[in-house]
């Protein structure tokens, strides 16, 4: 036993002496010996390898006619492309757009005098869906009540939502009260507006007037009630005098785009086919533009 030890001591100081005088070749060697005293099976792979550094990605896996048939016949089965199903996430879209017009148009807002309450963002979201609405009345039935009656719940759905979480409403019956004056107006309003669309433009600035401007001139009283909420849209004007008057010169100009502005934009929508209002997937449907600059081109 002693013995193999001094031999296995001998031989590690030669491997350190030879290491000393050339380490790159006396390396190489001693690694080729012990591979050649431990040789491996040909079969059997390196354990260190050239891979590449980002692995190609799996090629698109085929899928047969018949495997396509029966997942779109599932999906037609739970109603997923079903002409409901297909109407509610459309007009979802389309209620975002009009909810969320006057945040691209607050120059608008303070140009025409009108305040920045609840009221105003009521009718200036109501006119948009009035737009589409009227759209939405060309489509074949049935889809055009459907596409009409997802946008309204939408629509009121979110009035709710903002009344109770904006407004830290909580009472039933005031939230109730509240729904009740805003569908009043919102069946109002339409009508005024599709007796408008028909009778001329005169008549169409008149409902705008008695609605988005709720028939106000510049000296008004307050109205009970909550200010921001008031269904009314009434609030008192501080201005007097001379800044007043010319305020309410300005009335009529500002009608009169409002006028213009929702003209161009029932002409633009007119022109969109009925395949490309149902998908609404276009920012030509969905987009809309500004009552101080309408395009000519609409």
């Amino acid at each position: 036993m002693p013995l193999i030890t001094n031999a296995i001591k001998a031989n590690q100081r030669c491997i350190v002496r030879a290491i000393a005088r050339n380490p790159t070749r006396s390396l190489l060697s001693t690694q080729s010996n012990h591979s050649q005293s431990q040789p491996q099976p040909p079969h059997k792979k390196p354990l260190l390898s050239a891979t590449p550094l980002s692995p190609k990605a799996r090629p698109p896996k085929q899928h047969s006619e018949l495997t396509k048939k029966i997942v779109f016949s599932i999906a037609k089965l739970f109603g997923y492309n079903s002409d409901t199903s297909t109407a509610i996430r459309t007009t979802s879209d389309y209620y975002d757009r009009c909810a969320e017009w006057e945040e691209g148009h607050g120059e608008f807002l303070k140009t025409a005098n009108l305040p920045p309450t609840f009221n105003t963002w009521f009718h200036l979201t109501n006119l948009h869906i009035w737009l589409l609405t009227v759209r939405f009345r060309a489509l074949p039935e049935p889809l055009a009540r459907l596409y009409i009656q997802e946008l309204i719940n939408h629509f009121f759905i979110d009035i709710e939502s903002r009344i109770r979480h904006k407004f830290k409403i909580t009472q039933e019956r005031t939230v109730r009260g509240y729904m009740m004056a805003y569908l009043d107006m919102w069946r109002g309003s339409g009508v005024a507006y599709d007796e408008g669309l028909v009778r001329g433009d005169a008549v169409l600035a008149a409902a705008f007037w008695r609605n988005i401007y709720s028939g106000r001139g510049v000296k008004e009283e307050i109205d009970s009630g909550d200010m921001e909420l008031s269904p009314s849209g009434r609030a008192v004007r501080e201005e007097e005098g001379v800044h007043g008057e010319a305020m309410e010169v300005a009335i009529p100009i500002h009608l009169n785009s409002l006028v213009h502005y929702t003209r161009s934009e029932l002409h633009r929508l007119d022109h969109l086919d009925d395949d490309h209002i149902r998908r609404g997937i276009d920012n030509k449907t969905t987009e809309f533009g500004s009552p101080v600059d309408p395009s000519p081109s609409k």
